[in-house]
């Protein structure tokens, strides 16, 4: 009888014992998120080209305000521990906007007294593609349904954007369009996602980021890209 209670006794110490090592052990440790959302706080985008008449140096500028527009994230990590993980996210932002272009023209007849001509442009276009390796730490939660989650890392933006160009038809008029115009920009990014799970493989969550990046466009230098993005979609765990 003694011999049957201390065989019960261990195997209960066992299965506690796995019982245990089960809740410290994270399940499911590879995860993919895919959001739908906004890049807000878009830096406005201020650009410049030159040409030469007359003898003088005439300028073509493009402003274009920032603002909100669509933007599109999936995300794929590995949990390492408990609370580490590694994860790259890639994200796809796009806006269209009318811009404003100021043309100054030199004059024929007196030196440095140019005409300026302001112009409106409809449908420039602004897509930047992001990719953001980051580093993930699982904050801890009394709820079991609940992960909270902060990251950063750095990050790898490419831009492009349409910007006006200006073409000379006679000496005095102008005619404008737009051009393509691209580069890549190398920066950073910090943010927080918080996931609500409906079962131990998927749920729903929010997503909080900062990207901040700069490029150097062939009309204008110190280009920022980036901002506040904010979204929400379907959380998986594997």
């Amino acid at each position: 009888m003694k011999k049957t209670v201390g065989v019960l006794i261990v195997v209960g110490l066992v299965l506690n014992g796995s019982e245990a090592r089960a809740q410290t052990a994270p399940d499911n440790r590879t995860f993919f998120e895919i959001n739908v959302g906004a890049q807000v706080l878009t830096p406005t985008l201020d650009a410049g080209s030159s040409f030469l008449q007359f003898g003088e140096t005439g300028t073509v500028r493009t402003i274009q305000k920032g603002g909100g527009g669509l933007l599109v994230d999936a995300r794929l990590g590995h949990r390492i521990g408990r609370r580490l993980a590694f994860a790259v996210a890639v994200s796809g932002f796009r806006k269209e906007a009318a811009g404003q272009g100021q043309v100054s023209l030199p004059s024929p007849i007196v030196v440095a007294s140019p005409t300026v001509v302001t112009v409106e442009v409809s449908g420039l276009t602004r897509r930047e593609i992001g990719y953001h390796p980051q580093v993930v730490w699982f904050v801890p939660w009394t709820r079991r349904m609940f992960d909270l989650s902060v990251f950063a890392g750095p990050s790898l933006v490419r831009l492009q954007q349409n910007v006006i160009a200006a073409t000379l038809s006679t000496p005095q008029t102008v005619t404008t369009s737009t051009q393509n115009e691209s580069g890549t920009a190398f920066g950073g990014n910090v943010g927080a996602d918080a996931t609500r799970l409906l079962s131990n493989r998927w749920g729903v969550g929010f997503l909080a980021r900062y990207v901040l990046a700069v490029v150097d466009l062939p009309s204008a230098s110190g280009v920022k890209v980036g901002g506040l993005q904010i979204a929400a979609g379907l959380r998986f765990k594997f």
